[in-house]
């Protein structure tokens, strides 16, 4: 009776029923290891965002930009200020030669028939304006301070109704006076190609705190001139 209930065990404990649950439970556990990977599971980490030496995961936020001139400061692009430095206060540093009469190195014209004076020193070539022969202006330099210079430049961009004699004058006493005449100067009337426009003027030293142009005449038989942009060239004391 004991070897009938023996034969009559289930068929999985038999030899071919044991092969065949195992070839089963093998599948089946394949099977879960490749969808568990496929979900990325078992998926290696990625080192290179902390391994040495390699590729920073993500880029910099202010890389460096590059001009002509080499790396510029991070994040400030070729031409433009960085907030930083846009709107800084220009400092001359004393002996070195500039444009006196620049608003940038402290220029300021004080005396003058009008607001048209003041496109003589606006830094803009292409601005002009109908000025009348006789007139005059005062100039003063930074902070009103002395300075010693030596050449006067005119900006003429060709033929036309340009100033044909004028005077510089300088004081170093108030922008009242009184002035002692410089140099009388006769530009030509045409362009200056080499130089791009502008026609200089040079005198032995002179230094003073203000000067004064005076229009005499121009090259047309009319009261008005086009006067154009104006520099007097040295440094301040």
């Amino acid at each position: 009776m004991a070897q009938r209930d023996l034969r009559r065990g289930s068929w999985w404990q038999t030899l071919p029923g044991m092969l065949t649950a195992a070839a089963a439970f093998i599948t089946a556990g394949t099977g879960l290891i490749i969808a568990l990977n496929q979900a990325g599971v078992f998926k290696p980490s990625d080192t290179r965002a902390s391994g040495g030496g390699a590729a920073q995961a993500n880029p910099p936020l202010t890389p460096d930009v590059l001009s002509s001139s080499g790396p510029r400061t991070p994040g400030t692009l070729a031409g433009h200020e960085s907030p930083a430095t846009a709107g800084a206060t220009v400092t001359i540093p004393t002996g070195s030669a500039v444009n006196l009469l620049a608003p940038d190195h402290g220029g300021q014209l004080l005396l003058a028939p009008n607001e048209l004076w003041s496109v003589t020193n606006d830094g803009k070539e292409d601005d002009y304006q109908s000025l009348k022969v006789g007139d005059e202006a005062v100039f003063a330099f930074k902070d009103e301070r002395r300075a010693t210079f030596d050449r006067f430049r005119i900006f003429i961009p060709g033929k036309g109704r340009n100033p044909k004699d004028l005077d510089l004058e300088a004081s170093d006493d108030s922008s009242a006076g009184p002035f002692h005449l410089i140099a009388t100067f006769h530009p030509q009337n045409v362009r200056m190609v080499r130089t791009g426009g502008w026609q200089d003027f040079d005198f032995p030293p002179v230094t003073a705190k203000y000067v004064k142009v005076r229009l005499r005449s121009n090259y047309e038989d009319v009261i008005w001139l086009q006067l154009y942009e104006l520099q007097i060239i040295g440094s301040l004391q």
